[in-house]
């Protein structure tokens, strides 16, 4: 491979994959380079290429910001993996190329070069500087209706551009494949997956973003540009709402939801949004495609009549196949026409005022007064209405600023006043409805602020319920403890008497070997007694403490350890053992929760992993990458790291802990090597899941059922089911609970 010299900018050539992150000497100017361990570091030529820094990341790529030796230009040079780097791979990649080549548009991104060099194929394009449209979604929550309407406008362009040129498909419009320019304009990147209408047949194999796809994608029927038509309108959605329609966690429960299930009406979202907005997304996503816009040329119209509406100004928005190349920025574009238009009124004043003066004086004075007072009359009238407007737009801000006022009630207030104002281009209307905007915000911001709060109060309601089913359980144990103990007295209390029957009853042998029996039988029953006591307590002690380590709080599961070890001794050994499982937990997630990329590429059941950082694992899904907390995932997916992180541990040791750190006693008994002291935990659980649902059919039978179903359904396989739990359910309600 081929590397530039940082201090000289000689290409260094015959650098081989050993020879990565080691020291190499420039021949040129003699200084010692220190290379790095990526083979697509900063410097590595490809070709007419030279990179300088990674842009992102995917499946069968990555992208890199690259400089063209021969034009001396910016590019963004995609890199097939060495995964991909097979005859289909490099197919599809060649056809992506190609595709992106043919296509000069605006809005589209093109394809500058393509080649391969020591096995690794590349391919140049436009290079953008900005952001795609999720991104920025995932900055701002959501993105403004028009704004919105702009940016699908101005892709429909681009696709209608490759429909007509090539009888092209896309088959992934989807945020993450458009980008947003810091010029302003829109464009469409990502051609891997584009088809010709010429190219499609049956046995033809699917492909698409799931959350995109339209429904005849998923069954492989043959598509056409309403495909695209549909998934530009998910996006659209996605756009304004700030979420998407259909959003299930398996690929056929998103299936499903394409197929069945109509997303709900924007203007149901957001009242505020226009029914024009809503019901052209509606028809964009329709099921059946007949009833869908039949091609871009009639999307693109429509899109241009309800911008007409949404517009703050409708001579900003350009016509049907009209190329935007400005940044969406209507104030300062208004600016710039306002001051074309002041310019053009002062030069008609200039040339038209003499004559006006002339004709005025000839007119004469009367004329002039009956004009002025007319005049009067009318600037009159216009202040008062102006202060009208005013005073009422004053009253909406205190009664937004109020927070006693209802919200619903203030959006009413605001969307009646706000259709009453004038909408001229004086200033002073132009501030009240700049302020209605400004005030549009605020009750948006009533609206979340009341939302939260309604969560907040929920989320404290259940804290106060677990914090309360805690103190019973404590109290519970607590008097068993108590009884535990006056059975001791009462065992030691008959033990005396036994000693006194025998030494009185001594001169009779057989008296005396009943005695010794019935003190034996007594002191077997005692040390059982003993131990049904110390199993219940190490079993209470067990449930609390792994409660405590599955929410992160290992450290004060440690402490409650040793105070527990202080106020009953004796048990130093076995509260040891648990601390220094207490101790393997917090180790492995101090070395496992911001472990980054060290764990990458190992697959899980979702996917497969791409680094973990701050406890969060990134995952790569066929749906895209998402975020899961370390400990959602499965026993056996986390398996791999713990053996990473314990080497030498047993398997059975490594599952107990994991068991605990993710709370999953549930799926112990699918496990292999579940020692007595998981199944003891297991018991214990069980049996305070019975003692609750006890507690709770005093006071509601039928949730104490439910919760009973609950409990069967998720330990169906633990042993002693039948055996003992079922049985003692039905003890509760006195009858079957039609298991």
């Amino acid at each position: 491979m081929r590397i530039q010299c940082p201090f000289c900018s000689y290409h260094m050539r015959g650098i081989t994959d050993s020879m990565l992150g080691r020291k190499v000497r420039c021949p040129d100017c003699g200084k010692t380079n220190h290379l790095g361990k990526d083979p697509f570091q900063s410097g590595r030529i490809l070709g007419d290429f030279i990179i300088k820094r990674c842009l992102g990341g995917g499946s069968i790529g990555a992208v890199y910001f690259a400089n063209q030796i021969s034009f001396d230009r910016s590019v963004a040079l995609k890199v097939l993996t060495k995964e991909y780097s097979n005859t289909k791979g490099i197919d599809s990649f060649l056809k992506e190329a190609r595709a992106a080549a043919k296509l000069s548009h605006p809005n589209l991104v093109q394809s500058l070069g393509v080649g391969e060099e020591e096995g690794v194929c590349f391919m140049a394009m436009t290079f953008i500087e900005g952001e795609t449209v999720k991104d920025k979604i995932k900055r701002e929550g959501r993105i403004n209706v028009d704004e919105a309407l702009h940016i699908v406008q101005q892709v429909a362009e681009g696709l209608h551009f490759a429909w007509m040129e090539s009888g092209l498909i896309h088959r992934d419009v989807k945020p993450e494949n458009i980008m947003l320019s810091k010029e302003g304009t829109v464009r469409l990147t990502d051609l891997g997956l584009a088809i010709s209408e010429s190219e499609w047949h049956e046995d033809m194999e699917i492909s698409g973003s799931p959350s995109y796809m339209s429904p005849e994608q998923f069954t492989g029927e043959k598509i056409d540009t309403r495909s695209d038509i549909y998934s530009l309108g998910i996006s659209l959605y996605q756009m304004i709402s700030g979420k998407l329609p259909f959003s299930g966690s398996t690929l056929k429960t998103v299936a499903r939801q394409h197929f069945y299930d109509p997303p709900k009406p924007l203007n149901k979202i957001d009242p505020l949004i226009p029914v024009k907005v809503s019901n052209l997304v509606r028809k964009m996503v329709e099921k059946e495609p007949i009833k869908r816009f039949q091609n871009m040329e009639e999307l693109i119209r429509e899109i241009w009549e309800v911008r007409q509406t949404t517009a703050p100004d409708k001579d900003l928005v350009p016509g049907v196949h009209t190329i935007s190349i400005r940044r969406l920025d209507y104030d300062l574009q208004k600016l710039s026409k306002e001051r074309e238009e002041h310019i053009k009124v002062e030069k008609t004043k200039e040339s038209i005022s003499s004559a006006v003066l002339a004709r005025i004086l000839i007119i004469g004075t009367p004329v002039l007064l009956s004009v002025g007072i007319v005049f009067w009359v009318i600037i009159s009238h216009r202040n008062e209405e102006r202060s009208r407007n005013a005073r009422l737009v004053n009253a909406l801000g205190t009664m937004i600023d109020d927070t006693t006022s209802d919200v619903p009630e203030v959006e009413v207030q605001w969307n009646r006043l706000y259709k009453n104002l004038p909408s001229s281009k004086y200033d002073f209307d132009r501030e009240l409805r700049t302020r209605m905007l400004y005030f549009r915000e605020k009750i948006r911001n009533r609206r979340l602020s009341d939302q939260l709060t309604k969560a907040e109060e929920q989320i404290s309601n259940i804290r106060e319920e677990v914090s309360s089913q805690l103190e019973g359980l404590i109290e519970d144990n607590r008097k068993k403890a108590e009884m535990l103990e006056e059975k001791q007295r009462e065992f030691a209390v008959k033990e005396q008497r036994l000693n006194l029957m025998a030494l009185k009853t001594s001169d009779t042998q057989e008296e005396s070997g009943r005695i010794i029996e019935e003190k034996n039988r007594l002191e077997e029953r005692l040390r059982e007694v003993e131990d049904l006591y110390q199993n219940s307590w190490q079993n209470s002690l067990l449930v609390r403490v792994y409660a405590m380590a599955s929410r992160g709080k290992a450290e004060a599961a440690k402490v409650f350890l040793k105070s527990e070890n202080a106020r009953r001794p004796g048990n130093e050994e076995w509260i040891e053992a648990k601390m220094d499982k207490l101790d393997q937990i917090r180790r492995f997630e101090e070395q496992v929760a911001s472990s980054g990329s060290k764990y990458a590429d190992i697959f899980v059941a979702d996917g497969r992993i791409r680094n973990i950082i701050g406890g969060m694992v990134e995952l790569i899904t066929p749906t895209g990458a998402r975020e899961i907390p370390l400990t959602s995932l499965s026993v056996n997916d986390l398996l791999p790291i713990a053996r990473d992180v314990f080497p030498g541990c047993n398997d059975k040791d490594l599952y107990e802990f994991l068991l605990i750190m993710t709370d999953s006693m549930s799926q112990a008994n699918n496990l292999p090597e579940v020692d007595s002291q998981v199944q003891k935990w297991i018991d214990a659980i069980c049996d305070q899941r019975i003692d609750r649902i006890r507690n709770l059919s005093f006071v509601d039978e039928k949730k104490a059922r439910e919760q009973a179903k609950e409990f069967i359904k998720e330990f169906e396989n633990t042993p002693g089911m039948n055996e003992k739990f079922k049985p003692e359910l039905r003890k509760i309600f006195q009858k079957d609970l039609l298991f």
